[in-house]
């Protein structure tokens, strides 16, 4: 995994990186240890609060008794400001407006938590291409020439050797397909275990394929996970209608873009309002 800092990220090298390379990479020193440690800090107090724990991808720890011992964490929008300073800084965005175009938009916030022995995931693409298992709803001629989804862990715990936190599959974004072992599709691909320390901001093509191992050591692990969006996709989570109209009346407006409020669309076409709008006013 190409590694950068705030200084050596250079946009088309690492949009390339995305299309024809790894697919991944890794920036550093973009965050501060003290930015971190709040983020950790309200992370563990949700999650000793939640009655139910669930995670995407989990089909074999489900089965088993350990499915307690993970979890991903929603409900984190009451503290926005802790997460969203995380994810404004002007080199993070810089990257995603080359990747995205200037009006991308969060998709989903949550936070994964991996605890001492839980089982790994199944190797998946992410949200859009995810529905690749399923072709025909897609539109005809699909192809990864057109990006949808971009990744952006900030580590909150380093992901180490010996605990077997993530790995991926280097250039299977290159080929857009659901993950299957057939064929010689492992082989053609390397599989990367990602290893990285706290405070380090990973991003990744969305038709990556990558999973959680199994956490082999003696403490947890956790990343704060945002899904970056084009404009034009449909969001998982409707983040907007979590937040009071107290916050968002006083949002930059680097936030107020990617909440995705620069779009005013789907319109409820009986109560809006009627104006020369569209094209160039």
């Amino acid at each position: 995994m190409k590694s950068y800092t705030a200084k050596t990220a250079t946009l088309d090298a690492i949009v390339d990186e995305f299309f024809n390379g790894g697919g991944t990479v890794k920036v550093r020193g973009l965050f501060t240890l003290k930015q971190i440690s709040k983020a950790r800090t309200i992370i563990t107090e949700r999650f000793d609060q939640l009655s139910e724990k669930v995670m995407h991808f989990h089909e074999e720890a489900k089965q088993s008794v350990k499915i307690h011992l993970q979890c991903r964490i929603r409900k984190l929008m009451d503290r926005v400001y802790v997460f969203f300073k995380i994810k404004t800084h002007p080199v993070l965005m810089s990257i995603l407006y080359k990747f995205l175009g200037t009006e991308y938009i969060i998709g989903s916030v949550a936070t994964n938590r991996i605890l001492s022995s839980i089982l790994g995931q199944d190797r998946h693409l992410d949200y859009p291409y995810l529905c690749d298992f399923k072709p025909k709803s897609h539109t005809i001629r699909f192809n990864r020439s057109l990006p949808i989804n971009d990744q952006g862990p900030t580590i909150l715990n380093p992901f180490m050797v010996e605990s077997h936190m993530n790995n991926y599959m280097q250039g299977s974004q290159t080929e857009l397909r659901h993950p299957t072992a057939e064929g010689n599709f492992f082989k053609k691909f390397s599989q990367i275990q990602i290893i990285l320390k706290t405070v380090d901001l990973m991003l990744f093509h969305g038709a990556s394929w990558n999973c959680a191992l199994p956490n082999k050591s003696d403490h947890d692990h956790d990343a704060v996970r945002i899904q970056y969006l084009p404009k034009w996709i449909k969001r998982m989570k409707k983040i907007p209608t979590t937040l009071p109209q107290s916050f968002i009346d006083r949002i930059s407006p680097d936030i107020y873009q990617f909440l995705g409020l620069n779009c005013p669309y789907p319109k409820v076409s009986d109560t809006a309002k009627f104006d020369n709008t569209i094209g160039r006013t």
